[in-house]
């Protein structure tokens, strides 16, 4: 027999389940939004411990996850658009629209305005409004003085103003000494001037307060050996760097060159045959190999190799390095191309009379006495030009001379700033063009020509 229940007790059944179901859809809800608040509070102490460890990228990853669950939190925003700042990538469009979106949510309208001075001198490195402002600000205390430091610092080298940006780091260094992290910019920057020696000792600063970072030890690694000091201790840090990181040639050939010193030649041309496969036309490489040679008493193969490397240490690569120093990527030999290429002309000059070739190695005796003499030549004009800054013909003479002794990027800013005002100025435009010609480096050997994988000792 079939139990059949009345209208109201089916109303009261019904009633039942529905508050079943309303409850257990509200538990539900209960149950997500708290564990969206956990994962954001998750998500906010990671950015915080990356931000103190000025991992931004990483702080950058938290953030953005943040944002999309609490996309109303000016706070995060505003820290978003810092970490989009800071980071090595620096992302400024995307810094300023999170920057807008915190005031829009109400953010402290003196602490975006504050950013946004740093944002905007940072990602534009000339004197502007924006660096008098700042310095007021940090005069004034009424500021975060590390990150004004540091962005006063990173607006300075993108304008590839190095003297202010030393001024600055010093500032930085002296008032938190124990900042780790200023060290390492001012390291960054001695390692960019090609001071080895007082980079590495910013970055043992570095070091002690991240003795596990390797990054850190292959800028102290690569410092070390280029300036000749303990070179087993610079291999140590490479090692340890290499290990990681067995790809990178910049840490070869540094290791190589601290075999080459403590004279393990066969270790050496090991590591350096692995960076030919990698990058056959690796100037430092080439170099290491015509010293081991020279070394080795194969003066015949020494002057094999400084004749293929002779074109290609002409080659300008200032605007690339100034970006590696701007994202803290080691520079383990930066040398402007005048100081390369006297280098390989001294050098080539002394294989050849080794070999009794005396009337070639007298030709290289007169290429490096010019050199030198455009050298000398280019400082005059250029402290004429510093003081005559509207002088445009002043300006020309200093952008051909760049340009005779191979800094093609100092050149081309000089003698753009020429044809922006004289557009007509055919010296100027022809210079400019033998710069855009030493930017783009000589033609690259195919595979299988002549001296392509020879490798010193072999």
């Amino acid at each position: 027999m079939k139990c059949r229940l009345s209208p109201s007790g089916l109303l009261r059944w019904r009633s039942r389940w529905l508050l079943v179901v309303v409850g257990l859809c509200v538990l539900g809800g209960i149950g997500f939004f708290i564990r969206q608040s956990r994962q954001a509070d998750w998500h906010r102490q990671q950015a915080q411990l990356a931000l103190a460890d000025c991992d931004f990228e990483r702080a950058r990853e938290h953030l953005l996850a943040l944002r999309s669950l609490r996309p109303e939190d000016a706070e995060n925003w505003f820290r978003l658009a810092q970490v989009q700042r800071r980071a090595s990538m620096a992302d400024y469009p995307a810094a300023r629209e999170s920057l807008d979106q915190a005031l829009r949510l109400g953010w402290s309208r003196l602490a975006v305005a504050q950013e946004s001075l740093m944002l905007d001198f940072q990602g534009r490195g000339s004197a502007s409004t924006s660096e008098a402002t700042l310095q007021e600000v940090l005069d004034s205390g009424n500021g975060d003085d590390q990150l004004i430091l540091e962005a006063l610092v990173r607006g300075c080298l993108r304008d590839a103003r190095l003297e202010d940006a030393n001024g600055w780091l010093n500032a930085w260094v002296k008032h938190f000494p124990d900042d780790w992290y200023a060290h390492l910019w001012r390291g960054a920057l001695f390692e960019y001037m090609h001071r080895g020696n007082v980079a590495a000792a910013d970055f043992e600063v570095v070091l002690q307060h991240r003795p596990n970072d390797l990054q850190v030890r292959q800028h102290l690694g690569l410092m070390l050996v280029q300036s000749g000091y303990d070179p087993e201790r610079a291999l140590s840090h490479l090692e340890a760097y290499r290990s990681a990181h067995p790809e990178d040639v910049d840490t070869l050939v540094g290791s190589a060159r601290c075999r080459r010193l403590l004279q393990q030649p066969q270790a050496a041309v090991a590591l350096l045959e692995e960076v030919g496969r990698r990058q056959p036309q690796h100037t430092d490489a080439l170099l290491e190999l015509a010293l081991l040679a020279v070394d080795l008493g194969k003066d015949g193969e020494a002057l094999e190799w400084l004749q293929r490397l002779e074109p290609l240490v002409k080659h300008s690569t200032e605007a690339e390095d100034l970006e590696r120093l701007l994202r803290l990527q080691p520079l383990p030999n930066h040398l402007p191309v005048p100081y390369r290429t006297r280098t390989v002309l001294n050098l080539t000059r002394e294989v050849l009379r080794r070999l009794g070739r005396y009337t070639e190695a007298e030709v290289y005796a007169k290429k490096t006495e010019q050199l030198l003499a455009a050298m000398s030549e280019l400082q005059k004009v250029k402290r004429a030009s510093e003081d005559n800054p509207h002088d445009l013909k002043l300006l020309a003479q200093l952008g051909s001379f760049y340009v005779r002794v191979g800094m093609a990027d100092e050149g081309a800013s000089c003698l753009r700033r020429v044809l922006q005002q004289d557009p007509e100025n055919s010296g100027a435009q022809r210079a400019l063009a033998e710069c855009l010609k030493q930017r783009r480096g000589p033609r690259v050997p195919q595979t299988g020509e002549p001296g392509q994988n020879r490798v010193a000792g072999k």
